[in-house]
């Protein structure tokens, strides 16, 4: 299995259970979404970021997987919202429930400007989870490698 699936992998889990964590104490009636758009973000962010600056040469260096972990927990925040607006969007679209806060229906520039400020408020509460779990993952994926390696 190729590295960055594996990473991407990785943090899909921990993104999965911090989003379950969020979800349970969630009085929201889109947590499942929410839980769905945080998975696919942290699936579709880690893989990204993995294939673009790590080089998967015969030895991966910690400097690489610390930039590429703290990009990962910090970014994938403004994606998850990106994403459960999209969701959100398609939601409204094909059942009519999903409404935005005032009762109208979603729209693509709350999708994408105001998950903005959303993500800078999780990455206040969250981000103290979210950038050393990334960073840890991917260090225990590089050491791993390197040791097989060896």
């Amino acid at each position: 299995m190729k590295l960055w699936l594996k990473y991407s992998l990785i943090n899909t889990l921990l993104g999965a259970c911090i989003a379950l964590y969020i979800c349970c104490n969630s009085t929201d009636s889109s947590k499942f979404q929410l839980f769905i758009s945080n998975c696919l973000s942290a699936f579709i962010v880690s893989g990204v970021s993995w294939k673009l600056l790590v080089k998967e040469s015969d030895f991966i260096t910690l400097n690489s997987t610390v930039t590429v972990g703290f990009l990962v927990g910090s970014v994938s925040h403004y994606f998850t919202f990106v994403i459960w607006g999209l969701l959100r969007i398609i939601c409204y679209w094909t059942t009519g429930n999903c409404t935005d806060s005032f009762g109208g229906s979603p729209d693509l520039f709350g999708a994408f400007v105001a998950s903005i400020p959303i993500s800078i408020g999780t990455l206040i509460l969250y981000g103290w989870i979210t950038i050393p779990a990334a960073i840890i993952g991917g260090l225990i994926l590089c050491q791993i490698h390197n040791q097989s390696i060896n």
